[in-house]
């Protein structure tokens, strides 16, 4: 993101305002001294099984999946699933283009003891768990069936771009995984099931159903997160270098659902409101325990001393 630029349109995503509750300073760093992070195998994981759950939901809209067998299905999707990962480790080591420019390779972290096979095994894992697993759900109106069995999509990856209430130039922007009649789909890696309290504070369903509302003047009853969760850390832990469990019973599924009224949709603009004057004002801080927080991937911009020989 360059520069602030009076008159210039900006905007604030989910991940920047998940970033700014975390560290505002970082959030500088990424977005206003547009200072780049490595990339992970979570992030790599994640993107990858999306990309193989949006090409099946895809064929589902179009109306073709009668036209498939489940030979054909899987073949589609973890096809999918590869070209994603190869092409996200390709950029993240190598660099990769973007509105005509060519970025540099931000560099690629892996988790202690994670292999890129093993990562890519896992990403595969939660992939067939989306198709083979049914989801656990505390929604009674739901079929105990797969999460790819469930839910009637209108649109996937759908995109918005919506002005913030009184404040110039600002926007919301994101993409919705899903959306169906009655609710916003947002598909998720995870460790375990949120709490409710989780549910509760997390930014995203604010966020989006303050966009939908600001985009189509509605309140769409839930949001809902589809949930892929990895074997549980008794059953296999990725630190042990080991590939990821090949019995479809050590990963689970689930749907969670949270609302947010029109109340707490009004508090969550002014809070936009607040970070953004924050921003324009050039008032983000170091944490007050900067010094001695975990290593992120900015961390040698906010604490030199850690860079490494050669690293700006």
């Amino acid at each position: 993101m360059p520069p602030l630029i009076p008159g210039e349109p900006r905007y604030l995503s989910n991940s920047q305002i998940e970033l700014l509750l975390e560290c505002s300073w970082k959030h500088k760093l990424k977005y206003m001294d547009d200072i780049s992070e490595p990339m992970n195998d979570h992030l790599i994981v994640g993107s990858s099984v999306h990309k193989a759950v949006e090409v099946y939901r895809q064929a589902q809209i179009d109306g073709i999946l009668g036209e498939w067998t489940e030979e054909y299905r899987n073949e589609k999707v973890h096809s999918a699933l590869d070209d994603e990962f190869d092409k996200l480790v390709h950029d993240a080591e190598h660099g990769y283009e973007r509105d005509g420019k060519v970025l540099p390779a931000p560099g690629m972290i892996w988790s202690k003891g994670v292999f890129k096979e093993n990562a890519r095994k896992l990403a595969h894992k939660l992939a067939e768990a989306y198709f083979y697993c049914v989801a656990e759900s505390d929604l009674s109106s739901l079929p105990k069936v797969p999460l790819a069995l469930m839910e009637t999509p209108i649109t996937i990856e759908e995109e918005f771009y919506v002005p913030i209430p009184n404040v110039d130039n600002w926007f919301a922007r994101g993409r919705f995984d899903m959306r169906t009649a009655t609710a916003l789909i947002d598909l998720k890696t995870a460790k375990q099931r949120f709490s409710q309290r989780d549910m509760d504070k997390k930014t995203q369903p604010s966020f989006y159903t303050f966009a939908w509302h600001s985009y189509s003047g509605q309140l769409l009853p839930e949001f809902r997160y589809h949930l892929l969760i990895k074997p549980t850390m008794s059953v296999w832990s990725p630190s042990s270098g080991q590939p990821p469990p090949e019995n479809i019973s050590a990963y689970r599924t689930a749907v969670q659902a949270t609302r947010r009224r029109k109340a707490e949709i009004d508090w969550f603009e002014d809070y936009l409101r607040q970070q953004i004057f924050q921003i324009e004002a050039n008032a983000q801080v170091r944490r007050p325990n900067a010094d001695f927080c975990d290593y992120c991937g900015v961390a040698r911009h906010c604490k030199p001393w850690l860079a490494k020989p050669g690293q700006a």
